[in-house]
């Protein structure tokens, strides 16, 4: 499936590449690739997988990739920033400040509030 990935033109066919990466992957190289591609999808239902798979493999190196969700134009994928963010505790530490203006200027409630409870998540660990 890593090898489908970059030549497959449909979304649908894309989401469910990454949303197996981020169910049942394993860290191989080939396979951090395709998740590290899919954090600029177009689909954002995909950048919400490729988010939940760089946290579930803990590929920490993809932090700044995932800080750089919180000004996606879908909120689907600022959510599943704030999520990784906290299952990638205690490295994404460093990015609170980030996840703190990120915060203050969310327009949308329930990101706003999920992006908040990250930040008290991480700052309680």
């Amino acid at each position: 499936m890593a090898t489908v990935y970059p030549r497959e033109s449909s979304a649908r066919v894309r989401n469910e590449i990454v949303k197996t990466f981020a169910l049942v992957a394993n860290s191989d190289p080939m396979i951090v690739d395709v998740v590290e591609s899919a954090l600029s999808d177009s689909n954002p239902a995909t950048v919400q997988y490729a988010a939940m798979a760089v946290a579930r493999l803990r590929v920490v190196h993809l932090l700044p990739r995932i800080v750089e969700l919180f000004r996606h134009p879908d909120r689907v994928a600022r959510i599943a920033a704030a999520q990784a963010m906290v299952r990638l505790a205690p490295e994404s530490r460093r990015y609170l400040t980030d996840r703190k203006n990120a915060a203050a200027v969310e327009t949308d409630d329930i990101t706003r509030k999920t992006m908040i409870g990250s930040i008290q998540a991480i700052e309680r660990r």
